[in-house]
């Protein structure tokens, strides 16, 4: 198993928040994916020959304000994008665990645990 500490999202790609400005979004979305690829592989995330991949997520908002876990998923659409290039799986092959939201630390974080099959 691998775990693996990532930023939490920008406000650009907040889940219900409405796109707002597209380019800024798709500037936002770029830079989240680049950087969570960057950090995976300094975390030690590289290639994998596995036929699957099991992702469990653990929140840590930036207050208490406790978001809804389904919108924090939504939220991490490029996160998973980044996990899919790194390992070179398609994360159509990914399955995800139970989704966790733990204590606020600051900046927000996200852990993921990735398991094979």
């Amino acid at each position: 198993m691998i775990r693996l500490t990532l930023p939490w999202w920008p406000k650009e790609l907040k889940a219900n928040g409405g796109f707002g400005n597209r380019f800024a979004h798709h500037r936002a979305a770029k830079k989240y994916k680049s950087d969570c690829g960057f950090l995976s592989k300094d975390q030690g995330l590289g290639p994998l020959d596995a036929a699957r991949l099991k992702l469990t997520f653990e929140f840590r908002p930036k207050t208490r304000n406790l978001p809804d876990k389904d919108n924090c998923v939504h939220s991490c659409k490029y996160l998973i994008d980044a996990i899919a290039a790194v390992t070179g799986i398609d994360d159509s092959k990914f399955d995800y665990g139970e989704h966790t939201i733990g204590e606020p630390v600051k900046g927000g974080a996200v852990l993921v645990d990735i398991e094979e099959g």
